[in-house]
Protein backbone atom coordinates (compact mmCIF):
# COMPACT_ATOMS: atom_id res chain seq x y z
CA UNK A 1 0.00 0.00 0.00
CA UNK A 2 2.76 2.43 0.54
CA UNK A 3 4.43 1.70 -3.07
CA UNK A 4 1.02 3.24 -3.85
CA UNK A 5 0.60 6.11 -1.71
CA UNK A 6 -1.86 4.87 0.11
CA UNK A 7 -2.50 4.55 3.97
CA UNK A 8 -5.02 2.59 5.76
CA UNK A 9 -7.43 4.35 7.58
CA UNK A 10 -7.91 3.07 11.43
CA UNK A 11 -11.45 1.46 11.39
CA UNK A 12 -11.64 0.48 7.88
CA UNK A 13 -11.43 -3.02 6.45
CA UNK A 14 -9.32 -4.17 3.64
CA UNK A 15 -11.71 -5.33 0.51
CA UNK A 16 -10.66 -7.03 -2.44
CA UNK A 17 -13.09 -7.41 -5.29
CA UNK A 18 -12.53 -8.55 -8.59
CA UNK A 19 -10.20 -10.78 -10.34
CA UNK A 20 -6.84 -9.10 -9.26
CA UNK A 21 -7.26 -10.27 -6.12
CA UNK A 22 -7.32 -13.87 -7.28
CA UNK A 23 -5.30 -13.49 -10.19
CA UNK A 24 -1.94 -14.92 -8.02
CA UNK A 25 -4.06 -17.77 -6.60
CA UNK A 26 -5.38 -18.52 -9.68
CA UNK A 27 -1.95 -19.02 -11.78
CA UNK A 28 -0.35 -21.04 -8.74
CA UNK A 29 -3.43 -23.45 -8.79
CA UNK A 30 -3.12 -23.41 -12.84
CA UNK A 31 0.43 -24.16 -12.56
CA UNK A 32 -0.06 -27.49 -10.03
CA UNK A 33 -2.28 -28.92 -12.41
CA UNK A 34 -0.82 -28.37 -15.66
CA UNK A 35 2.45 -29.95 -13.68
CA UNK A 36 0.37 -32.92 -12.27
CA UNK A 37 -1.24 -33.51 -15.85
CA UNK A 38 2.42 -33.86 -17.04
CA UNK A 39 3.25 -36.24 -14.90
CA UNK A 40 0.37 -38.22 -15.41
CA UNK A 41 0.94 -37.91 -18.78
CA UNK A 42 4.55 -39.11 -18.15
CA UNK A 43 3.55 -42.28 -16.01
CA UNK A 44 0.85 -43.33 -18.01
CA UNK A 45 3.65 -43.54 -21.39
CA UNK A 46 6.06 -45.12 -19.65
CA UNK A 47 3.49 -47.82 -17.49
CA UNK A 48 1.86 -48.77 -20.93
CA UNK A 49 4.19 -51.65 -22.06
CA UNK A 50 3.62 -53.13 -18.85
CA UNK A 51 0.05 -52.74 -18.90
CA UNK A 52 -0.23 -54.01 -22.27
CA UNK A 53 1.77 -57.23 -21.51
CA UNK A 54 -0.04 -60.32 -20.12
CA UNK A 55 0.66 -59.09 -16.09
CA UNK A 56 -1.81 -61.89 -14.71
CA UNK A 57 0.50 -64.29 -15.98
CA UNK A 58 2.36 -65.69 -13.42
CA UNK A 59 -0.78 -65.65 -11.14
CA UNK A 60 -2.10 -67.88 -13.95
CA UNK A 61 0.48 -70.28 -14.34
CA UNK A 62 0.69 -70.79 -10.44
CA UNK A 63 -3.05 -71.31 -10.40
CA UNK A 64 -2.69 -73.87 -12.63
CA UNK A 65 -0.37 -75.80 -11.46
CA UNK A 66 -1.58 -76.37 -7.84
CA UNK A 67 -4.84 -77.27 -9.54
CA UNK A 68 -2.92 -79.91 -11.93
CA UNK A 69 -1.23 -81.48 -8.61
CA UNK A 70 -4.63 -81.03 -6.70
CA UNK A 71 -5.95 -83.26 -9.57
CA UNK A 72 -3.05 -85.78 -9.51
CA UNK A 73 -3.22 -86.18 -5.52
CA UNK A 74 -7.08 -87.29 -6.22
CA UNK A 75 -6.19 -89.75 -8.45
CA UNK A 76 -3.92 -91.37 -6.61
CA UNK A 77 -6.13 -91.45 -3.66
CA UNK A 78 -9.17 -92.36 -5.68
CA UNK A 79 -12.58 -91.55 -5.44
CA UNK A 80 -14.31 -92.22 -1.14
Amino acid sequence: MAILGLKRKEGEELNCNGSECYKLAFIIITAVSLFGALVSLTLVIRTRKFYKGDIYNKFREEARTVENELVMTQNKVGPA
